[in-house]
């Protein structure tokens, strides 16, 4: 990887990720995407039946950490969803129990664990089973920051099926209008996968959707990455309870790349609240292209007054149900 803030294990699996593409710092916090946790599990259980860059990649991880801050709550709850809280429930007890027990291993005893059959689960199995799921908005109304990103991801998976029959710059300024006219609000990570998957045509964009057959999974799960780009983003200067110099860590290269091409600039410090400035690196050469997309942005800045003159209540019923009618029609 080319950025500094971007950095691939020796066993070829996780990617370690910080917010500068101008400095490295020593991290105290890791924040544990659903990858990770998952193969955390793994370890824990059957080390003896995973693959040997992903055991590999949990050992120099937890080795390397050792006596870090690990924070997987919220890729366990990724990793745990389900429509029923109770199965839920036991998912998240699962994984943490075993996560927790982790930590408390010496380097020798995680080595030790790495040769061994795992630890034997109880014999109350958890319910891993997971039926096909045609909505998330009961998620979204439990986790409201998801809400604008899930519905924006839907829309990109809608242009995809487009992207063969209409110019790219056409496509970015259906998506640019839909963030004005229907959520009132614009997503920063979100407009630059638009820009980046419509107009520069990027492969790394693909990775990250899993574009293909319909599956509103694969759009939850982009959405969960955005929103561990910026957990790390926003909690870096001030973060949440016990988040100290934080990194992010994933085995998702999509994420990775969308990683490489962000970067943290400075934060706006205005006293209970904290913006996140961060800069993306996109390339415009054409001329003609760079006049449209002027002209998007001038209609964006002209009703920027509109997008906030309504509330937060508001803007969130209107994304609510922006995202019933766009989970309709993906599976039209």
């Amino acid at each position: 990887m080319g950025a500094i803030h971007v950095k691939k294990d020796s066993a070829n699996y996780f990617y370690t990720i910080g917010v500068s593409e101008e400095m490295d710092y020593h991290h105290f916090s890791l924040i544990l995407d659903a990858n990770a946790v998952i193969a955390l599990r793994s370890f824990y259980y059957k080390p003896h039946a995973m693959r040997p860059d992903q055991k590999n990649g949990v050992i120099e991880l937890l080795i390397t950490n050792y006596k870090k801050d690990f924070i997987p709550g919220f890729g366990i709850h990724e990793a745990s969803y389900h429509p029923s809280k109770a199965i839920q429930h036991e998912r998240e007890k699962e994984f943490l129990e075993s996560i927790e027990e982790m930590y408390s291993w010496s380097p020798n005893e995680i080595l030790k664990h790495a040769k061994s059959n795992g630890i034997k689960r109880d014999k109350k199995k958890v319910n891993q089973s997971q039926r096909k799921i045609n909505t998330y908005i009961p998620m979204l109304k439990s986790l409201p920051l998801l809400a604008a990103s899930y519905a924006c991801l839907l829309k990109l998976h809608l242009l995809n099926s487009k992207k063969s029959k209409f110019p790219g710059i056409q496509l970015y300024e259906e998506f640019m209008l839909f963030q004005n006219d229907d959520l009132k609000t614009m997503s920063a990570f979100e407009t630059i996968l638009a820009f980046d998957y419509l107009v520069n045509n990027k492969d790394y964009v693909s990775k990250l959707m899993k574009f293909g057959s319909p599956n509103l999974q694969k759009v939850s799960s982009a959405c969960w990455d955005l929103f561990y780009l910026r957990l790390l983003h926003n909690n870096f200067y001030k973060g949440l309870d016990g988040i100290i110099n934080p990194k992010l860590i994933t085995s998702d290269e999509g994420l990775s790349k969308l990683a490489t091409n962000s970067s943290l600039k400075a934060i706006l410090d205005l006293g209970e609240d904290q913006i996140s400035m961060i800069v993306f690196n996109t390339d415009v050469t054409d001329k003609e292209l760079q006049k449209k997309i002027n002209n998007i942005e001038h209609k964006l800045t002209l009703d920027m007054i509109k997008r906030y003159s309504i509330s937060d209540e508001e803007r969130f019923k209107r994304i609510i149900d922006t995202v019933e009618k766009l989970e309709k029609q993906l599976y039209k």
